[in-house]
């Protein structure tokens, strides 16, 4: 049995990868013109927006790791149709680093993040190197799947699958694990 996560990163991370396998989970029986199905708002699919947001947590991830940043894998730059099970399998992937990235970011002594990220000239408008800290850009990445996953709901809703919104929300999440830590299902 495993101790339930009481770190406020390590809850941001975990949550938000939790919630978007939720419910890429939940997209395993759409018909692959569904996942593509075009709608007016946010990136415009199902399929979309879910690579949008694990390239987020990818870029983010580099971000705070110092490393250059990738440009292949959002929807913006990669034309590839995935299927779900190859969107869940980039989704571990990036929760992995992400969480890899979270813990390294901590000073070691005191377990404070520290350090800043560069966002690079372009990122604001009139700024030659935009930086932010990393705990910021942790809170932005999380944040950011959370906004997008609300347009997921929205989609989903449009073509007919029904969710309750309260079912992804952290409370829910640390009650689901800490069930799953005490029956160890």
């Amino acid at each position: 049995m495993s101790t339930p996560i009481t770190d406020i990163a390590s809850i941001l991370v975990e949550h938000d990868a939790w919630c978007t396998r939720e419910l890429l989970v939940r997209c395993r029986e759409l018909p692959t013109e569904t996942l593509h199905q075009r709608f007016e708002f946010g990136l415009g699919s199902i399929h979309d927006t879910f690579l949008h947001i694990i390239a987020a947590m990818v870029r983010w991830t580099e971000r705070i790791e110092g490393r250059a940043v990738t440009k292949w894998m959002g929807p913006e730059d990669n034309k590839t149709r995935y299927s779900v099970e190859q969107l869940l399998a980039l989704l571990e992937d990036a929760a992995i680093q992400l969480r890899a990235a979270t813990h390294a970011a901590r000073a070691e002594k005191t377990g404070e993040w520290t350090g800043m990220v560069s966002l690079g000239a372009g990122y604001v408008e009139g700024v030659d190197d935009a930086r932010t800290s990393k705990a910021a850009a942790l809170v932005h990445v999380t944040t950011h799947g959370t906004h997008h996953r609300s347009q997921v709901f929205q989609m989903l809703r449009r073509v007919g699958v029904s969710l309750e919104s309260g079912q992804f929300d952290p409370v829910e999440w640390d009650l689901r694990m800490r069930i799953v830590n005490a029956h160890g299902r």
